[in-house]
């Protein structure tokens, strides 16, 4: 009997039926069935317990390979293949290697966290694109200015008109119109108007 590392390698990833039970003693047909291939990896985790009471060491999870090139950009996306061989199945981790990259195209903005990016779900497939925008989307500022309240909360980056239903002018504030909301900066914070501070 071997135990399973608390952290699996990068490859494998927790099946939905493992429980805290997954960190003891195992047998290898115990511990087979509590670990599966981490998404965006193919194949069957394959365990080996060489040291008894030591821990499981695994195999059997391949990085899945996608090809590059094999479909057009989704709009809102450039893609560079740098000197990568296009048709040729590859994995994720190889491409920044071979110079590919990706960047959002004219008018559409990038993930203020996330970096744009490609991944590959299914092997021998078109790679899926990450990271930018079509829709400049803000969110509500960590506290509104004067003259504002919320009925209900709004959070996470929204469009334009999500979040003004749930605005309201704050007891004593002036309405100088429907509350509107601009935003200038895609994945920055709203600005708003048709409330003033004051005495009504």
């Amino acid at each position: 009997r071997c135990a399973l590392p608390a952290q699996l390698p990068v490859a494998f990833a927790w099946a939905p039926s493992a429980s805290s039970n997954a960190l003891g003693l195992l047998s290898i047909l115990s511990a087979t069935r509590v670990v599966q291939c981490a998404p965006g990896y193919n194949g069957s985790p394959v365990l080996h317990c060489i040291h008894s009471g030591g821990l499981f060491d695994l195999t059997g999870c391949e990085e899945n390979q996608c090809v590059l090139g094999s479909t057009a950009p989704p709009v809102g996306y450039s893609l560079s293949s740098g000197s990568c061989t296009q048709g040729i199945p590859l994995a994720p981790s190889a491409v920044p290697g071979c110079g590919a990259g990706v960047s959002c195209a004219s008018g559409y903005a990038q993930h203020p966290v996330v970096t744009p990016g490609l991944s590959c779900a299914e092997p021998s497939q078109g790679f899926s694109l990450f990271g930018c925008s079509s829709a400049m989307v803000c969110e509500l500022p960590v506290h509104l200015p004067p003259g504002y309240q919320t009925r209900a909360p709004c959070a996470g980056f929204q469009p334009n008109t999500t979040c003004a239903a749930f605005l309201l002018c704050s007891p004593g504030a002036i309405s100088t119109g429907p509350i509107r909301m601009s935003c200038e900066t895609s994945y920055g914070t709203f600005s708003l108007s048709g409330c003033t501070p004051g005495t009504a």
